[in-house]
């Protein structure tokens, strides 16, 4: 698994489309430690070949507590189309001080470490937005769609160079003073969630629950929580407010 565009390093000179939110819902700092690492909360289908034609979810535009330090490390919520090495994704993220927007970001070759990212509009917080990751529609692209109530907009549509075999669906941290979006008593929520599969359409999602860390060096433990509540609706949060 990839880690998503929370992990960028970006400057806010570069975030020009990006704006302030309104008040956060039950942003809460979770009252760890700042420690660079990457920290997953949410679920994932694999079907282990190459009939994997896209993802979509509603997903709930949080306003997470977001720590502020140098890096300028953001948190972020998303679905994707993976590889064993590769990745392409679309979904909202925020940044320390309240920068915020939507986004997409993609491997370029598998295996490649290069990546492209463009910003969009920010959707409002505490309502849903869709994001919509398409492969090979049209032929020998991905592309990359949102919706927040003023229809379906193409974010952009970069030539394919790796074939799709799984989904994710995710929030995702990169500093653990950082909150995961959702908090104990408001969840982020994965709404709606279907993937495509070549024969069969669009069906639920149907995904595993996942929470993992990849933190080689400071070893903080996984202090995030989500539940399956339905083959289409995945909900996660941190341990604040508690």
């Amino acid at each position: 698994m990839k880690a998503g565009l929370a992990g960028l390093l970006l400057t806010a000179a570069l975030v020009g489309g990006l704006i302030a939110p309104a008040t956060a819902l039950a942003s809460c700092a979770p009252g760890r430690n700042h420690a660079i690492g990457d920290w997953f909360d949410g679920w994932y289908n694999s079907e282990g070949t190459t009939n994997v034609g896209g993802i979509y979810s509603d997903i709930l535009v949080y306003s997470p507590y977001v720590y502020d330090d140098s890096s300028y490390q953001g948190v972020s919520a998303w679905v994707m189309l993976v590889d064993s090495s590769a990745y392409a994704q679309v979904g909202w993220v925020q940044y320390p001080q309240g920068s915020r927007g939507f986004f997409d970001q993609w491997t370029t070759a598998n295996g490649s470490s290069e990546t492209g990212t463009v910003y969009y509009g920010v959707g409002t917080v505490g309502q849903y937005a869709w994001f919509t990751m398409l492969y090979n529609n049209p032929s020998g692209y991905f592309t990359f769609e949102y919706n927040d109530g003023g229809g379906n907009v193409v974010m952009n549509q970069p030539v394919a160079k790796w074939t799709p075999t799984g989904v994710q669906n995710y929030g995702e941290i990169v500093d653990a003073a950082s909150q995961m979006p959702g908090g104990a008593s408001d969840h982020e929520d994965f709404s709606s969630t279907y993937w495509y599969i070549n024969g069969q359409g669009w069906i639920p999602m149907n995904g595993t629950p996942q929470t993992y860390y990849k933190d080689p060096n400071n070893g903080i433990g996984i202090q995030f929580e989500g539940s399956k509540y339905s083959s289409t609706d995945d909900q996660i949060w941190d341990s604040c407010p508690s």
